[in-house]
C-alpha cells in the first residue's frame, strides 16, 4: 500500500521540526508521520520498532507533537481473506493522534480499559476491534471537529467487554465484504454457508455509536457459489446506536442477505430514523430481535422494496420486542415469525400485488401490535396455531376468501384506537357454529381499553365467501377456560350496523347472566325499538363497560358498506354497454334491478314485498318504465323486474317503501344529489361507452376498456361484465371490444348513433 495523501488539512511531510503558529498566536506542535511496519512480534502499539520512523514510545499526541497515523498493508492479498496481525493498542492512559488511516483488512485491537481518539480525521478501511478499550474518531469535543469515513467496501467495527466506539462516517458500504472470506479460508468457489460480522457490540455496556451513518449499502454482487450473511449484530446486552441510517440496500444475489440482529438479553439497536430497506436483486435482508427486553427499534420504516424479488424476514422471539413504521411491502417475500412472549409493534402493514407476505404467531403469548391499521389483501396472510394476540389502533380490514389465510380463531383481537372499523367475514349459520377451522372469527374480541373508549365499526366491504349475502362476525370464547368472546371496556361502542354478531357470553337474550356461557346472537340482547343498549354486565373476566349499536332501520346497501362482487345495484352506477342489437331499435339495456337490504325486509304494514312497495322515477320528464314483477331472491336481495329497459342518457331511481321486522320504516331522505347515496334508493344511469363513469364518453373510456380487459385495474364496485361485456352475453369475448369500437364510431348495427363525445342530459338526482 502507498499512503499518498492523508485527509483533511493535515501537512503530509516525511520531515520533522516544522513549527506553525496558530492564529491565537500559540505554537502548534510538529506533525508527525507515523507508519506501521509490524517489526517486533509483539504487534505492540508502544513499540517503537513498529513504527517508521521509530517513535519512543509509539504515536500518541503530546505538547510538541500531533501524530499522523497510518496502518496499512501491501500485496495483493490485501484484496483476498487475510486479515493481517492486529495492531495492539495498550495505553494505560487516555491517548490521542491528529489524523489515523486504516487500510483494507488491518486489524486495531484496543485492549481493555485503553483509550483512543482521533482529533482530526480518519479514514477507515480495516477493523476496529475494541476489547474493553475505547475508539473515538473524529473527537467530539474539539472546538474545530474533523470528520470521519469508511472508506472502500469492507471496513468492520467491534465492541466487546464494555467498549464504547464512537465513529462519526456519513455512510457504510460492505459491496466487498464478499471478498475477504470464504468457506474453505482461500478464495475460491465453494458452496457453502458464510457468516460476514460487519459490526458487533456484544456484552452489557458495549456500544457502538455508529448514529451519523445515514446509509448502509449492502449491496453487493458476489461471486461464486457462497452464501454470504452480512452480519451486523448487538450480542448479550450490547448495542448499536444507527439511529441516523435512513435507507439499508440489500444484496443483489438472491444467495445473500443483510442481517441486523438484537440477540441476548438487554441488548438493543437503534435504527430509528431508517425509512427504505431496498435492493436491485433478490437478496435478502433479515431483522431479529431475540432475549427478553431485546429491542430493535426501526420505529420509523416505512418501505421494503426490491426490483428483483428480494426476500425479508422477521423474528422476533424469547421476549424480544421490534418496533416498525406503516411498512408497505413492495415486490418482495416475506416471513414474520414471532415466538414465545414477542412483540412485534408496528404503525401499520400493508402489501403491493407483487408481494407475498406471510404473519406467523407461534406461541399463544406472542403479539402483534399496530397502532395504526392492518390493511391485509390476498398478499398478506396471517396465522396463530394455538392463539396469540393482533392490537390494532386503526382499521382492520382484509380480503381474504380462504380462511387459512386469515388463521385468528383461536386468537384475541384488540380494538384499542379512538375510531376504527374491522371486516367481517365470516359465513352466517346462524348459532350452528361447530367450524371453528371453516370460518373466520376469533377467540375474542376487545374493545377498547380502560380509561380509553373507542368505536369499533363492523363493515362487510368484500365478499369472503362469495354468497352476496352479509357476512357475519364469529366470537366463540372458550368453554373449557370459562373466556367470553366480547369484551367491551372503557365506554366504548361496538357498532354491528347491519351486520350478525354470535358470542359465546355469560349473558342471555334479556341481558341476565347466570354464570353460564352460551352461544348469544348479539341482535337478539336488543329490543324492538332500541338501537344502542349497555353491554355492562359481569363476566368471567371482569366487568363490561360499554355499548353495543345496530342500524335502527334498514337501509339498501351502498358502494361503502356492500360487497363487491355482488349484482346488487349500486347508485352512481353508469351502463356502458350497447343500446340496440341491430343498430335501429333501442332494445337492450337494464330491465331487471336487484336491491340488496341490510336485514329483512316486508312492506309497509308486513306481507310480501309487491310492486307497490317501490317507485320508478325516470330524468328528463319521460314516463318512466313500469313494475312487472318483484322476486325476493332471499331475506336480504329482491329483484325488480321493469317493461322496458331504462332510458339512454338519463337517470333511473328505484326507491323502496319497506319495514324490518319490528315495524321500523326505511328512511326517506329525499334526493341527496349527485355523489351522495340515499338509504332507500339507487340512482342507475345509461350511456353507452362510459366505461369510465364519467358521464361523457371520450378517448379516455378506451384506455380503461383496456385495463379492465387486461387486468390491469378493476372496476371499484360492481361486476366486470357489467362495464366491458358490450353485448351484454354475460361473457368477455375479443368481440366486446369490436362492438365497443363501433358504438364510439356509430356504425349499425348495432350504434344507433356515434357515441363519441356524447354525455349524459342530467345530472345525478
Amino acid at each position: 500500500m502507498v499512503r499518498m495523501n492523508l485527509s483533511g488539512s493535515a501537512i503530509c511531510a516525511a520531515f520533522v521540526g516544522v513549527s506553525l503558529l496558530a492564529s491565537g498566536g500559540q505554537l502548534n506542535a510538529v506533525e508527525r508521520l507515523a507508519a506501521w511496519v509490524d517489526v517486533a512480534p509483539n504487534h505492540d502499539w508502544t513499540d517503537a520498532l513498529n513504527w517508521d520512523p521509530n517513535t519512543i514510545g509509539g504515536p500518541r499526541n503530546t505538547a510538541n507533537s500531533d501524530f499522523l497515523v497510518t496502518i496499512g498493508c501491501t500485496g495483493p492479498e490485501c484484496d483476498t481473506v487475510t486479515t493481517y496481525d492486529p495492531v495492539i493498542f495498550n495505553f494505560a492512559t487516555p491517548a490521542e493522534i491528529t489524523d489515523f488511516f486504516l487500510d483494507n483488512n488491518s486489524r486495531l485491537v484496543l485492549n481493555p480499559e485503553t483509550d483512543l481518539t482521533v482529533v482530526r480525521t480518519a479514514e477507515i478501511a480495516g477493523i476496529i476491534d475494541a476489547q474493553g478499550g475505547n475508539f473515538t474518531a473524529p473527537d467530539p469535543e474539539d472546538p474545530n471537529p474533523g470528520s470521519a469515513e469508511f472508506i472502500g467496501d469492507r471496513a468492520r467495527v467491534y465492541a466487546s467487554d464494555g467498549s464504547i466506539v464512537n465513529i462519526g462516517a456519513a455512510t457504510y458500504s460492505s459491496t466487498g465484504i464478499w471478498r475477504s472470506w470464504d468457506c474453505s479460508g482461500a478464495f475460491g468457489d465453494q458452496q457453502c454457508t458464510t457468516p460476514l460480522d460487519l459490526m458487533t457490540a456484544t456484552g452489557e455496556g458495549s456500544l457502538l455509536d455508529l448514529s451519523s451513518v445515514a446509509v448502509i449499502d449492502g449491496g453487493s454482487t458476489s461471486g461464486g457459489n457462497d452464501f454470504n450473511q452480512q452480519m451486523i449484530s448487538a450480542l448479550d446486552g450490547g448495542t448499536i446506536d444507527l439511529s441516523g441510517v435512513q435507507t439499508i440496500t440489500a444484496p443483489v444475489s438472491g444467495r445473500d442477505d443483510i442481517r441486523f440482529i438484537a440477540s441476548g438479553a438487554g441488548s438493543a439497536m437503534e435504527l430509528s430514523a431508517l425509512a427504505t430497506v431496498g435492493g436491485a436483486g433478490s437478496g435478502g435482508a433479515y431483522f431479529g430481535a431475540t432475549g427478553e427486553e431485546t429491542v430493535l427499534d426501526m420505529s420509523s420504516l416505512g418501505m421494503i422494496t426490491s426490483a428483483g424479488s428480494g426476500r425479508v424476514f422477521v423474528d422476533v422471539a424469547n421476549g424480544g420486542l421490534m418496533h416498525t413504521g406503516n411498512v408497505n411491502f413492495n415486490g418482495v417475500t416475506a416471513t414474520i415469525d414471532l415466538n414465545a412472549d414477542s412483540v412485534l409493534s408496528v404503525a401499520g402493514l400493508q402489501a403491493d400485488e407483487d408481494s407475498s407476505v406471510a404473519i406467523t404467531l407461534i406461541t399463544e403469548s406472542d403479539r402483534l401490535e399496530a397502532s395504526g391499521s392492518l390493511l391485509f389483501g390476498n398478499e398478506i396472510t396471517i396465522d396463530a396455531p394455538v392463539g396469540g394476540t393482533v392490537s390494532v389502533g386503526g382499521d382492520f380490514l382484509y380480503e381474504h376468501e380462504d380462511i387459512a389465510d386469515l388463521s385468528l380463531a383461536l386468537a384475541h383481537v384488540e380494538c384499542d384506537g379512538t375510531s376504527q372499523r374491522m371486516e367481517v367475514g365470516g359465513t352466517d349459520f346462524d348459532l350452528d357454529w361447530d367450524f371453528l377451522d371453516d370460518n373466520f372469527g376469533f377467540e375474542q374480541l376487545t374493545v377498547g381499553q380502560a380509561g380509553q373508549a373507542t368505536t369499533v365499526e363492523l363493515v362487510d366491504l368484500v365478499d369472503n365467501h362469495q354468497e352476496c349475502v352479509p357476512d357475519a362476525l364469529y366470537l366463540w370464547g372458550n368453554e373449557d377456560t370459562g373466556l367470553e368472546g366480547l369484551r367491551i371496556l372503557g365506554g366504548s361502542t361496538l357498532d354491528i350496523g347491519h351486520l350478525n354478531v354470535y358470542a359465546l357470553l355469560d349473558v342471555d337474550s334479556e341481558g341476565n347472566t347466570d354464570g353460564v356461557l352460551e352461544r348469544t346472537r348479539i341482535r337478539d340482547l336488543f329490543a324492538c325499538g332500541e338501537a344502542v343498549i349497555p353491554f355492562n354486565h359481569v363476566g368471567p373476566e371482569g366487568p363490561h363497560d360499554g355499548f353495543i349499536a345496530i342500524d335502527p332501520a334498514p337501509v339498501v346497501l351502498q358502494e361503502a358498506d356492500r360487497p363487491s362482487e355482488c349484482d346488487c345495484a349500486h347508485s352512481g352506477y353508469i351502463d356502458p354497454r350497447r343500446e340496440s342489437d341491430n343498430g335501429v331499435d333501442l332494445n337492450q339495456g337494464i330491465t331487471e334491478i336487484t336491491l340488496c337490504f341490510s336485514r329483512p325486509v316486508w312492506a309497509i304494514g308486513g306481507g310480501d314485498l309487491t310492486a307497490d312497495a317501490f317507485d320508478v322515477r325516470e330524468t328528463g320528464g319521460g314516463t318512466p318504465p313500469g313494475i312487472v314483477n318483484v322476486i325476493a331472491l332471499n331475506d336480504t336481495r329482491v329483484t325488480v323486474t321493469l317493461d322496458r329497459p331504462i332510458a339512454l342518457r338519463e337517470w333511473t331511481t328505484i326507491q323502496a317503501h319497506v319495514e324490518d321486522e319490528c315495524g321500523n320504516a326505511i328512511m326517506d331522505s329525499g334526493n341527496q344529489g349527485p355523489g351522495v347515496d340515499e338509504p332507500d334508493r339507487v340512482d342507475i344511469g345509461f350511456l353507452p361507452c362510459d366505461v369510465d363513469q364519467s358521464g361523457t364518453v371520450s378517448p379516455l373510456d378506451l384506455f380503461r376498456f383496456r385495463q379492465f380487459v387486461n387486468g390491469i385495474a378493476a372496476p371499484d364496485v360492481g361486476l366486470l361484465t357489467e362495464f366491458i361485456d358490450t353485448d351484454r352475453d354475460g361473457t368477455l369475448t375479443p368481440t366486446d371490444l369490436f362492438l365497443f369500437r363501433q358504438l364510439i364510431n356509430g356504425v349499425s348495427p348495432p350504434a344507433t348513433m356515434p357515441w363519441a363525445g356524447a354525455s349524459m342530459n342530467s345530472p345525478r338526482p
